[in-house]
C-alpha cells in the first residue's frame, strides 16, 4: 500500500519483477522533462525560482542517480531549465552546494553548453 498514494491507477505500478516500475519511472521522468520545458517558457515570471528547482534537481541527480535511459530522457528538460536561469541563479546553486553537487552542476552545465545552448556559431 506504500505506492497507493496518488498513483491514480497508473498501469504497471504493481507488476512483479520491477518491469512495471521501470516503465512507470520512465513515464515520470518524461513528465518531469515536459514540466521543465514548459516552465522554461515562462522565464520572466519564474526566473527567480529557477535556482531552487535547479538546486533540487542537482541534489536528486547526486543522491539518487538515474539509469542512463532516464538520464537521457530528463536531460533536455534540465537543459531547458538551465537556459531559463541567469548566471546569478547558477552561481547561487554552485555556492550553496557541496563539492559533489558542484561536480554534478558542472557536468550538467558542460552538457548544456555542448548540446543545447545556442552559441551563434555556424
Amino acid at each position: 500500500s506504500g505506492d497507493a498514494g496518488g498513483s491514480g491507477g497508473v498501469r504497471g505500478s504493481t507488476q512483479a519483477g520491477g518491469g512495471g516500475r521501470s516503465q512507470l519511472a520512465l513515464e515520470c521522468v518524461r513528465n518531469m522533462r515536459r514540466l521543465l520545458e514548459q516552465l522554461s517558457g515562462h522565464k520572466k515570471v519564474l526566473v527567480r525560482h529557477g535556482s531552487y528547482l535547479l538546486a533540487d534537481l542537482v541534489g536528486v541527480c547526486r543522491e539518487r542517480p538515474l539509469p542512463p535511459t532516464a538520464q537521457r530522457e530528463l536531460l533536455p528538460g534540465i537543459h531547458a531549465l538551465l537556459g531559463m536561469c541567469t548566471e546569478v541563479e547558477v552561481q547561487a546553486v554552485h555556492a550553496a552546494g557541496d563539492a559533489a553537487r558542484q561536480r554534478v552542476l558542472k557536468d550538467l552545465l558542460e552538457s548544456y553548453e555542448r548540446t543545447y545552448k545556442y552559441t551563434g556559431k555556424a
